[in-house]
């Protein structure tokens, strides 16, 4: 079972955010999320615990233009609309390069440059991130 099957039984999951408050932040913030993320979001409105011994934040839909301002992300991370964290020093991030939607991983004290993507959906993103592989790859220039 992968890291996002994994996700989705968890116990620590909470109750979904409806479609039209998801919708109301991403125009809000002027972003194009991945479908399986917004499905999970629908599923469960964050989430917070281990998966495969990798540590994942994924802040509530409602938390998430706090969090990007309190960031400082337009100035800090352009083009990138923060989702979630590993806890600890690196941002989980959502971006559109090259007209295709990524999921990245990046320091907070950082930016851009250093972000590792992790793929093209939540999905891709946590395989990547929960087996190691994310730690290998490196910016598209």
């Amino acid at each position: 079972m992968g890291p996002f099957e994994q996700l989705l039984l968890d116990v620590n999951m909470r109750p979904g955010a409806s479609p039209d408050t998801i919708a109301a932040v991403a125009k809000h913030m002027c972003v194009e999320f991945p479908s399986d993320y917004v499905d999970f979001m629908r599923t469960s409105n964050g989430y917070e615990g281990l998966l495969s011994q990798s540590y994942v934040v994924i802040w509530p839909i409602e938390e998430l233009v706090g969090h990007n301002e309190g960031y400082l992300a337009r100035e800090f991370y352009p083009g990138c609309v923060l989702i979630g964290s590993d806890g600890a020093g690196e941002a989980i991030a959502v971006r559109k390069m090259d007209g295709r939607i990524e999921v990245v991983l990046m320091p907070f004290i950082g930016g851009v440059p250093d972000a590792l993507v992790g793929g093209n959906s939540l999905e891709e993103f946590l395989a990547a991130y929960c087996s190691g592989a994310i730690w290998h790859k490196r910016e598209r220039s």
